[in-house]
């Protein structure tokens, strides 16, 4: 896996799930953050890779968590499956379904749940430093309800960022 392993938060021998369910919700998402760095750096290139290739089909999590089955029928059509292989991923589809599945997890993996968390830290750092990320998934649709108030000029957990990668203002 790809991750940036966030030891200034660990303990002794402490394992991530341990450090996660130890740390405060706040502190926790920033650790997932900073955690999750290289990803959210490869995704912005998938994505503007996705602009120029209509071979690549970009879903959100939410999308697929929400009606999986749906998100597999879409996938099957995007990618010309023979009606065989689409009846295969939507049977596995539906086998796995999350109402299908129970299943203990560290955190609420419902579907934009974490909307409801995100602090005005966390928001400010995906404007300063992911601002693609946001555009691509509509933020102002995205983040309507919840106690977001975009400050672009504000610099959020900078201590998350190389410095040699900081965006200049």
């Amino acid at each position: 896996m790809n991750l940036n392993l966030p030891e200034r938060f660990l303990q002794g021998d402490e394992s991530i799930s341990e450090c996660l369910s130890r740390l405060d919700e706040e502190t926790g998402i920033q650790m997932e953050i900073e955690m999750r760095t290289p990803h959210f750096e490869a995704l912005e290139r998938w994505l503007e890779y996705a602009k120029r290739d209509n071979t690549l089909k970009v879903m959100t999590y939410d999308d697929v968590f929400t009606d999986n089955v749906s998100a597999m029928e879409e996938l099957a059509k995007h990618y010309q499956l023979t009606d065989f292989e689409k009846a295969i991923w939507v049977s596995k589809a539906r086998k796995y379904a999350r109402q299908n599945v129970v299943t203990p997890h560290i955190r609420d993996a419902s579907p934009s749940q974490w909307k409801q968390s995100f602090t005005e830290k966390h928001h400010n750092f995906f404007d300063n430093h992911f601002p693609h990320l946001l555009e691509h998934f509509d933020s102002p649709k995205i983040f309507s309800g919840t106690h977001y108030k975009p400050a672009p000029q504000k610099e959020a957990f900078p201590e998350l960022i190389d410095p040699k990668r900081r965006k200049k203002s």
